[in-house]
């Protein structure tokens, strides 16, 4: 069965519809960032107003100097694996970034510079 909506039934609803909207509360302020936010922003917001991180086990970079293979970098994880990117340091050994997965009781070697990664786990 097919149904025709004829014009006076689509006027009755475009009044309708006005009158709704034109009954709401008109709004009188933007509300702030604190008032909208859910979840992990939340978080986030409240800890930047606290003057802390978020996510301390993934803050900032490693530095250091280059692992060698009797001195490798120690990369710290709460896993048995994290993945890493190099970037071979300053000077002839730097190279466009490579990611590189570091597993526990293994060393990794970066191809582009020789540069040694092993995993030191945290609890």
């Amino acid at each position: 069965m097919i149904r025709i909506v004829g014009r006076s039934n689509l006027r009755n609803q475009a009044r309708a519809a006005t009158r709704m909207l034109s009954t709401a509360k008109p709004m009188t302020e933007i509300p702030d960032l604190e008032k909208q936010v859910e979840g992990v922003e939340k978080m986030e917001v409240e800890a930047i107003k606290a003057g802390r991180s978020v996510f301390p086990s993934n803050e900032g970079v490693l530095t250091g100097p280059f692992g060698t293979e009797s001195a490798p970098v120690k990369v710290p994880s709460a896993f048995s694996s994290r993945i890493v990117g190099c970037t071979g340091g300053a000077g002839d050994a730097s190279h466009d970034l490579l990611w590189h997965e570091v597993r526990e009781g293994e060393n990794v070697v970066c191809v582009a510079c020789g540069q040694f990664f092993q995993l030191e786990k945290v609890e």
